[in-house]
């Protein structure tokens, strides 16, 4: 006889979760660390310039409908763990209470990448957006 579900996933699971998301993190600030090193490299005045260079300020502002913010700082020191944790555990448990949710029946048992559609799906429906069902 399986165990009944609880109200909440248990901490292993919601270790797991928060692991993905902090890997998914890291491997995104990798990524970007890569494309600002290479930029650095070949256009170290454009990115060290006091101000926002024109003409991409006005790029930028087209793109995205706002000027550029010049003055936000992130993490100097990298991303340490703990704070990375301490961030990504609210989207960690929204992802753990889904697989725990879907754990009632072997047939709704899913993985971690439907359970990440299942999101992108709910992120969706809130923009009003319907995923196209082709």
């Amino acid at each position: 006889m399986t165990k009944p579900l609880t109200a909440d996933p248990p901490p292993e699971l919601i270790e797991e979760a928060l692991m993905q998301c902090v890997e998914g993190a890291l491997e995104q600030f990798s990524c970007d660390l890569s494309i600002a090193r290479r930029i650095w490299r070949n256009h170290r005045a454009l990115v060290e310039a006091p101000e926002y260079p024109e003409p991409y300020r006005s790029f930028e502002n087209m793109a995205n409908g706002e000027l550029p913010d010049d003055t936000a700082t992130d993490e100097k020191d990298g991303l340490p763990i703990e704070k990375l944790r301490e961030k990504l555990l609210p989207e960690a448990l929204k992802m753990a209470r889904l697989v725990w949710r879907c754990r009632k029946s072997p047939e709704t048992a899913q993985t971690w990448d439907t359970v990440a559609e299942a999101m992108d799906a709910e992120f969706l429906k809130g923009l009003g957006i319907t995923p196209d069902a082709s």
